[in-house]
């Protein structure tokens, strides 16, 4: 609570007015001793009053420069890691972040699940209504399935951006139903993203590509293998799913599929 209290700059200014006070008038009373000088009253009125008025000038201006310097960086260092059209994560963020995921996960001898989402036929719908209605899509597309993932009820997740319309997630502690549930539930909400441009209803599905770690495998094999999970899935007609366990992509599913392969070669249901 003390050093809480030190971050405000009147209190801090009035702790360090304080102390140069207390170390002016000790310095003060040496001095006099040691010079049997013995008009303390005097003494002690320039000692103490001194810093009275010279520290409030200086130290105040000073702490609140540097509190608004260290707002301005913070700031900066936010936007650095910040997709500026849909607000989530951008590239950068997002590895730094997967970093710290997969090596808790290590720790804690947990399941990771990453997947690839896709816009499918982006392109054709900023050629044919605009970059505009596009930009929007891809937002509504970005908070449906940040708001999936948060509720999915993973231990730790990472909705990012990275880059055109391409969106990567990482959850931890899910069990493969779970993900597929996950993946399933991002399909049919990404089905509902309706835009009206010019009297006319744009709509958009994504394709999906889901993999598992397996073993101790990297950050970039898992994303690989879920990258060409999503190929799979447009290969298999686009709006749906490909799960695959790390390496080849084992099988892609439309939207509505209520089976999805576990690594241990098992078909649980997936409701």
């Amino acid at each position: 609570m003390f050093t809480d209290a030190l971050k405000s700059p009147v209190a801090f200014t009035v702790l360090v007015t304080v102390a140069s006070v207390g170390s002016s008038l000790v310095v003060a009373t040496i001095a006099m001793l040691c010079a049997g000088y013995d008009d303390f009253l005097f003494a002690y009125g320039l000692a103490g009053g001194i810093p009275v008025i010279a520290a409030p000038l200086t130290i105040y201006p000073l702490v609140r420069t540097n509190q608004r310097l260290r707002l301005v960086q913070a700031e900066l260092e936010r936007l650095a890691g910040t997709d500026v059209l849909t607000g989530l994560p951008n590239r950068r963020a997002f590895f730094e972040r997967a970093e710290r995921i997969f090596a808790r996960a290590t720790v804690a001898g947990v399941s990771i699940a990453a997947m690839m989402v896709d816009v499918d036929r982006f392109k054709a719908i900023n050629d044919t209504h605009g970059h505009n209605t596009g930009d929007t899509i891809l937002s509504v597309v970005a908070a449906t399935i940040r708001d999936a993932v948060a509720g999915s009820g993973a231990d730790d997740s990472i909705v990012a951006r990275l880059g055109g319309e391409e969106f990567a997630v990482l959850v931890m502690g899910l069990q493969p139903s779970a993900v597929a549930r996950l993946a399933e539930k991002i399909g049919h909400d990404a089905r509902r993203v309706e835009h009206r441009h010019g009297g006319e209803t744009i709509s958009a599905t994504v394709s999906i590509g889901v993999s598992l770690r397996r073993d101790d495998a990297v950050i970039d094999a898992v994303l690989k293998a879920a990258d060409d999970a999503v190929y799979a899935a447009k290969r298999a007609g686009r709006d749906r799913w490909s799960f695959t366990l790390g390496e080849a992509s084992d099988l892609a599913l439309p939207v509505g599929t209520s089976r999805v392969r576990s690594p241990q070669g098992r078909l649980p249901a997936v409701g």
